[in-house]
């Protein structure tokens, strides 16, 4: 009897090993999920964009690392075991099932917290882009006026003898134009 409780435990201690491991993970990604709100603040939308991709990767892999942990107590205890160990090793199964159910709650609240952080950057992008918009348009604006100038002839002035105009040449087009009244000096587009 002494033999067989001391193979359990055995595996008992792997088991338990693993969903140590596991609940470190976890634990460490509500920490950083719990800054998200706090963070966004101060960060611009592409490193948002970044940051959701390394968190989701994070959430993946303690995701994988608890569904492993939660298939070794599922198959814990589904050996022969002796009559009078029963009792124990249904009562450290369910123990260690707890354990494992309370991973996947934190898992989830988790890919919640990422999920919302990534709706918080769509939002800010579009923020952006709509500032930049404004920037760029003031600054027109003010070109044409200091040119006194058409806008089909700051338009020419821009793609040269092309049809079309190129991302790349509005952007370097609109960063060489003088700052827009209004517009800080060390702000850039």
């Amino acid at each position: 009897l002494a033999e067989a409780k001391k193979k359990v435990q055995a595996v008992i201690d792997e088991i338990g090993t693993a969903l140590k491991a596991a609940s470190t993970d976890v634990t460490e990604l509500n920490n950083q999920t719990r800054a998200l709100p706090k963070d966004s603040k101060d960060m611009k939308s592409q490193a948002m964009v970044a940051r959701a991709e390394e968190l989701e990767a994070s959430v993946k892999a303690a995701a994988e690392k608890a569904k492993a942990a939660a298939e070794q107590v599922e198959n814990f205890g589904s050996d022969d075991v002796e009559k009078a160990l029963e009792k124990w090793v249904k009562a450290e199964k369910n123990r260690m099932s707890n354990s494992a159910k309370s991973l996947d709650a934190q898992i989830s609240k988790a890919k919640t917290a990422v999920s919302t952080f990534k709706d918080q950057v769509t939002k800010k992008d579009a923020a952006e882009v709509k500032a930049l918009g404004a920037k760029s348009m003031k600054r027109l604006r003010a070109a044409l006026a200091e040119k006194k100038v058409e806008p089909l002839e700051l338009f020419r002035e821009v793609v040269g003898s092309k049809e079309t105009i190129s991302k790349d040449a509005f952007v370097a087009f609109v960063g060489k134009l003088p700052k827009a009244e209004g517009e800080k000096e060390d702000e850039t587009l």
